[in-house]
């Protein structure tokens, strides 16, 4: 995605129209495949019925952060006619800046998931090496009712211990999509880091920030847009947006740095792009540390499953079969 972003902001850059900067953009060897063909897709449906109508169908189809935030540029771009080129890079900076993040988080607990694979299939392997060794194992396992119970036993608790560490791995933090373990107030920090991105690059385009809160209700992550959509609600009730977004702050605390920004830039009429993009690297930031120092306990949560499930399952597939294959023959 933000390769997309910085090479439709060239093409702006070099004069070409938004339509043939994203076909350029499109037709990138650097492009992964799936990426390709969605933004070849968006231009044909550009091309029949318009820009806006097919941004509004991808980021339907593919209800995504980041294809959320590329298209909601991209329509900018387009109803704008404003030089946005600068917008369309700080935005492409902030979504690099979180898929950095998602794979340095990864690498970080490969070796502990890699870890507890292998030792995890361990009582497995042995049991099947035991099976071809030693035909008495064979024997005690499913001709006698302690090696039958043992078998079962085992499976059961290697059953147990992988859907426990898959839960443990799977729980793992993502800053590109967010953690429910991470959520504040309701929230997730991604989510709003996100919209403070969407709101950033649309008021730097030349959005006031009535329109720019529109963007993100189309185009932000869902359980964002719907807080602002109440507030843009409110205004067509007759209150003023900065009331609005007060209102809304003191409900939602987890929003309440971004409304503030927007109430205040409202009330003053002073720029709010660059505040909202420092808003967005700190929310980044603080994402980025959670989801990290939840990363680092990766291979202290592994132990539990592997002592207390995996290591009672290798003796009982492993051990207790030769044991009682020996007392019994």
């Amino acid at each position: 995605m933000p390769d997309v972003l910085e090479q439709v902001a060239g093409g702006l850059r070099a004069g070409a129209s938004l339509l043939g900067a994203l076909t350029e953009a499109a037709q990138s060897a650097d492009l992964p495949e799936p990426l390709a063909e969605d933004l070849a897709r968006v231009i044909s449906l550009a091309e029949e019925g318009g820009l806006t109508a097919a941004l509004d169908r991808w980021a339907a189809e593919r209800p995504l952060p980041a294809v959320g935030a590329v298209a909601a540029a991209l329509e900018v771009t387009a109803t704008t006619g404003a030089p946005a080129a600068v917008a369309l890079d700080g935005l492409a900076a902030g979504l690099r800046d979180r898929q950095d993040a998602a794979a340095e988080i990864t690498a970080l607990s490969a070796q502990a998931r890699l870890s507890a694979l292998v030792v995890g299939a361990a009582p497995v392997i042995s049991l099947g090496l035991s099976l071809l060794a030693d035909p008495r194992v064979v024997r005690t396992l499913f001709a006698t009712a302690r090696g039958a119970a043992c078998l079962l036993l085992g499976i059961a608790l290697e059953g147990l211990a992988f859907l426990w560490m898959r839960r443990i791995v799977r729980g793992e933090p993502k800053t590109t999509s967010g953690s429910r373990r991470c959520e504040v107030g309701g929230l997730r920090p991604e989510a709003i880091g996100v919209t403070a991105d969407v709101l950033a690059m649309a008021v730097a385009a030349g959005l006031t920030p009535y329109l720019a809160l529109e963007m993100a209700v189309r185009f932000g992550p869902p359980s964002v847009a719907d807080r602002i959509e109440a507030v843009l609600i409110a205004t067509g009730d007759g209150l003023c947006l900065a009331d609005a977004l007060d209102a809304e702050a003191r409900r939602m605390e987890a929003l309440r740095p971004l409304l503030a920004l927007l109430a205040a830039s409202e009330r003053s009429g002073a720029a709010v792009a660059a505040p909202l993009i420092r808003l967005a690297a700190a929310t980044r930031a603080q994402s980025r540390r959670r989801a990290m120092a939840r990363a680092r306990t990766v291979p202290v949560r592994l132990l539990f499953p592997l002592v207390f499930l995996v290591l009672p399952a290798f003796l009982l597939l492993t051990v207790a079969p030769v044991v009682l294959a020996s007392l019994t023959h």
